[in-house]
């Protein structure tokens, strides 16, 4: 089965400047988003797989191989 290499954004870091803000004054936020690589793996349901009020997850997060 073929994994698909997708790229995620993760937040590593927030600011807030000043903190704690007052009513009506300028603040600044600054983020800092890296981006992480994910190999997905789809997962296929034939006919009579899958039941009603089943729980349906379409692709699995697995580590890379």
């Amino acid at each position: 089965m073929a994994y698909i290499p997708v790229k995620v954004p993760k937040i590593t870091a927030a600011i807030i400047v000043p903190n704690p803000a007052n009513i009506n004054q300028k603040a600044k936020i600054s983020v800092t988003v890296e981006e992480e690589t994910i190999m997905l793996r789809p997962c296929y349901y034939f006919s009579g797989d899958a039941f009603c009020a089943e729980e349906y997850n379409p692709l699995t997060v697995e580590p890379m191989p």
